[in-house]
């Protein structure tokens, strides 16, 4: 979806929304919205951040539709401005879960997987086994010494 939103974007930004700057406006809301978000995982942790992480996929389904349908600029910009808050939010809650449920010593490995994989907070093995303060896994990744 980021390939589509960076590679597609500006071409339907040239050719139906006015061209460099209309796209930079888009774009411009896009990071508002993250700051948001970010701010937002700040003040808020989820009771279960793994699952909230990977829910926050679904805010750029409007910014993205409304590229496709070829709506104005400033409807797309609204619908960026709600992708670029769950893109930040997901991305805080799901990396400061990580950090405080994965050992220190496995992180790298963890990074790793997460790296190589289209998109590892999508996968459902978290989804159906949560991470949250007060309902750490069985055995914590890493193994039973990584439980403090």
């Amino acid at each position: 979806t980021w390939g589509a939103w960076s590679v597609l974007g500006p071409v339907v930004a040239e050719q139906e929304l006015g061209g460099a700057a209309a796209w930079g406006a888009i774009n411009a809301a896009l990071g508002v919205g993250a700051l948001l978000g970010a701010l937002g995982a700040i003040r808020q942790l989820p009771r279960r951040p793994v699952l909230a992480a990977a829910l926050t996929g679904f805010t750029q389904v409007p910014a993205l539709a409304l590229l496709a349908l070829g709506a104005p600029a400033p409807a797309i910009a609204l619908g960026a401005l709600a992708f670029g808050a769950g893109m930040m939010f997901g991305n805080a809650v799901w990396e400061s879960a990580l950090q405080r449920h994965v050992r220190p010593d496995a992180l790298s490995r963890d990074g790793a997987l997460h790296a190589s994989s289209s998109d590892s907070r999508h996968q459902t093995g978290p989804i159906r086994r949560p991470f949250s303060p007060g309902s750490a896994p069985e055995t914590p990744i890493g193994g039973p010494e990584a439980r403090r």
